[in-house]
């Protein structure tokens, strides 16, 4: 057995409430983010939030993208080759279209995130992986802020959250002010849901301004109702509206940043939202100053 599994197998042996405590010690006193994707400090702490996470919710966890983890994997330039999920048989590649770059590696601070956008975007690779693409959204949590780009200057509408599609998606909205639910006729449960910024009130989707998620956020999106094919209109295909991250088509888009983005297919406990919320803000402290 080699190191790696035998800190996952003696870490799934501790109890929850210390595992919690273990994490979030190390995030305070060591910034593991800081050091080499290929640190196996850093991987260990990964392992631990993994092993942290009970199995019954582990399975809800359709899709976790960590720009901190050794799952990224960059070019000499830093441009991403892939990025695989952490608890799932999912990766995510730039668009295999000549109009798309990759989305790029960039400093904030000390550490590194992912830069997406109009031409900056990757989706799901169904070649590869054996999970498929998305069959159902609820909740996500994430580390990630905003940022305009030529097309959103341009008045091409952009999201109003990270996962957009080859298919127009139910995150469609905005740049007007408030968001203007674009998407609600793809389907109405994201923008009839709820927004959380940094622990805060829960607030209507339908009243956040993208002005205001300018900078790094810890944000949580809880749909008013589970995304799935039975929630859609149009004949779309549910997996092909939710695929993206960037660029959707032709012109609609997610522009900013990206430091881990972890997408549920179910409703969880309000308290499970918080310990997502309490590792993500311990781990990328220095993002969000």
């Amino acid at each position: 057995m080699c190191i790696r599994d035998r800190l996952h197998a003696m870490l799934l042996d501790l109890p929850e409430h210390l595992l919690e405590y273990l994490v979030t010690q190390l995030l305070h006193l060591v910034p593991l983010v800081h050091l080499s994707r290929t640190c196996l400090s850093l991987h260990g702490v990964a392992v631990m939030a993994q092993a942290w996470i009970p199995h019954e919710l582990q399975a809800k966890i359709a899709l976790w993208l960590d720009a901190a983890s050794t799952d990224l994997n960059l070019d000499p330039d830093g441009a991403m080759l892939s990025w695989r999920c952490k608890l799932r048989n999912r990766t995510m590649i730039p668009l295999a279209q000549p109009d798309y770059g990759p989305p790029v590696a960039v400093r904030v601070g000390d550490v590194d995130v992912m830069r997406c956008g109009y031409s900056a975007s990757m989706e799901l690779d169904q070649s590869t992986q054996s999970d498929g693409l998305l069959t159902s959204v609820h909740t996500l949590i994430s580390v990630h802020c905003f940022e305009d780009s030529e097309a959103i200057k341009a008045e091409r509408r952009s999201q109003f959250y990270i996962l957009s599609g080859d298919h127009q998606g139910p995150f469609h909205g905005g740049p007007n002010e408030p968001i203007s639910g674009h998407g609600q006729w793809v389907s109405p449960h994201a923008y009839n849901g709820s927004l959380r910024v940094n622990g805060g009130p829960s607030i209507p989707v339908s009243e956040t301004s993208l002005d205001n998620l300018k900078k790094f956020n810890v944000c949580t999106l809880q749909c008013a109702d589970t995304l799935s094919q039975q929630s859609m209109t149009q004949g779309h295909r549910f997996g092909k509206t939710v695929n993206r991250i960037g660029r959707d088509r032709t012109y609609h888009e997610f522009s900013g940043k990206l430091a881990e983005l972890i997408v549920l297919s179910e409703p969880i406990e309000p308290t499970q939202i918080i310990k997502f919320e309490n590792y993500l803000r311990s781990k990328w402290q220095s993002v969000l100053k």
